[in-house]
C-alpha cells in the first residue's frame, strides 16, 4: 500500500523485489521436486513392489519387475 513496509520494530523498510521472486522460484522449484519424489515413491509401493515380490515367489520374471522400475523412473508428472 502507499504505507510501505515496516520490520517487527515500526521502522520502515525496503523490499527487495529480486530477492523475492529469486526465493519464491527456489520455493517454487523444490515443492516440484518434493512432488515428484513423493508420487515416484508412490508408484513404486503400488505398481512396481507387487512385482518384486511375485519375481521373489518365481512367479514372473525379474526383467518384468525391472521393466516397471525403469518405466516409472522415467515418468513425467505435472
Amino acid at each position: 500500500d502507499s504505507l510501505g513496509a515496516f520490520d517487527a520494530d515500526g521502522n520502515q523498510i525496503t523490499i527487495d523485489t529480486d530477492a523475492v521472486n529469486a526465493a519464491a522460484t527456489a520455493i517454487d522449484a523444490q515443492k516440484l521436486v518434493d512432488y515428484v519424489d513423493m508420487r515416484r515413491q508412490a508408484d513404486y509401493v503400488n505398481e512396481s513392489d507387487p512385482l518384486f515380490f511375485k519375481y521373489q515367489r518365481g512367479e514372473i520374471e525379474k526383467s518384468v519387475w525391472e521393466a516397471k522400475v525403469a518405466e516409472i523412473k522415467t515418468r513425467t508428472y505435472t
